[in-house]
């Protein structure tokens, strides 16, 4: 069976891509961070597809530190605290660099099958801004002397490749997403009860994708999301504008039209006819995967620029930052009308911007 290991949503739909190019009709064992499912909302997955075997969770009970430390030598004991059957066959691994969890499920399956592959994959905006492939997982570990999930990599599947700001010394890919199988796309669809809740959005033209940034940082971006908020309000009707809020958005009190549900938003594309919406994002994942995954163009005003105090917060160096720019500017170009790609760098360019939505329509 092909094992996948992610933290996040966009993750478990780059892997299960490739987890079809792989071999299709190869079983899947899932091991999935807890935060999937806890999320304000509670939201349930249940994994009704048949290809799916088993699902595992992991979470903050696992990152006891002793259990992380004592389990780099018996991983078998990391496995174990969350039920894994340590005797099922696993063929290869698909996890991005940054699903630390995958590090255990490779050691202790590698000493039954010395020759398990393990594959890497996109994991969105981030993955473009800074090298994820050294982490400080990584690099504790090798001050440790030990090889970690990063150093086995067959090759790593990027949704765009050819916007990293970095040289792997992997391997790297263009994920195939054209072979996603209709399978693996009602399995996404069908967990994420994605065609019922997108409807909710399908009569907006304006999607505000909203950021939980007091998951990141502690300073007040109310201070920069609100004049942001209070353009669109101004600028677009009411029954045309809704904020999409992220699944573990805590607050969000602004008086426009707003919807939380378990439908992820990188999945939008399957649901609805998205090239003549506008989304409208400081740089969410969710607003690529339009044009990464499905080859979907729909309106992106990215407001980063506006944002940048708040990314400085957590990003310290000057290099991610730039790299992030850097990137948006690369999905601008990747467009076959890039007029359709807007990044406003004060709030008066947001007002025209959002004009010229109007005139693309």
């Amino acid at each position: 069976m092909i094992a996948i290991c992610c933290n996040t949503p966009i993750q478990l739909v780059c892997s299960l891509i490739l987890a079809d190019y792989i071999d299709r009709d190869e079983g899947l064992v899932l091991f999935l961070q807890r935060d999937m499912i806890n999320t304000t909302r509670k939201f349930e997955l249940v994994f009704t597809n048949e290809r799916v075997k088993k699902v595992y969770y992991f979470g903050n009970k696992q990152m006891n530190k002793l259990l992380m430390l004592i389990s780099i030598w018996k991983p078998e004991k990391m496995l174990s605290n969350i039920g894994c059957d340590l005797n099922i066959e696993i063929s290869c691994i698909i996890a991005p660099s940054v699903a630390w969890f995958s590090n255990y499920i490779f050691w202790h399956f590698r000493k039954n099958n010395d020759k398990i592959k393990i594959y890497g994959v996109d994991e969105g905006v981030a993955e473009y801004a800074l090298n994820s492939l050294v982490s400080k997982t990584t690099k504790v570990l090798h001050l440790m002397g030990i090889k970690c999930n990063v150093d086995y990599y067959e090759k790593v599947y990027f949704m765009a490749p050819e916007l990293l700001n970095y040289t792997p010394n992997i391997p790297v890919a263009k994920l195939p997403v054209e072979l996603m199988s209709n399978s693996t796309k009602s399995l996404i669809l069908g967990n994420y009860n994605s065609n019922r809740e997108a409807e909710l959005l399908s009569d907006y033209r304006f999607i505000y994708l909203q950021q939980p940034f007091e998951i990141f940082t502690s300073i007040d971006s109310r201070f920069y999301e609100e004049p942001i908020i209070d353009i669109l309000v101004a600028s677009i009707p009411g029954d045309d504008l809704v904020a999409k809020l992220h699944p573990s958005a805590e607050t969000f009190d602004y008086k426009i039209n707003k919807v939380q549900n378990q439908c992820i938003a990188e999945v939008l594309p399957l649901c609805i006819d998205i090239s003549e919406k506008v989304l409208i994002t400081g740089a969410s994942t969710s607003a690529i995967t339009p044009k990464l995954l499905y080859d979907e163009e729909p309106i992106i005003i990215f407001t980063y620029y506006l944002l940048e105090p708040i990314a400085r917060s957590f990003f310290k160096d000057e290099a991610t930052i730039k790299n992030t720019k850097s990137f948006l500017e690369g999905i601008k170009r990747l467009y076959r009308n890039p007029e359709r790609v807007m990044i406003p760098k004060s709030l008066e360019e947001l007002r025209t911007s959002i004009e010229r939505c109007k005139e693309l329509f």
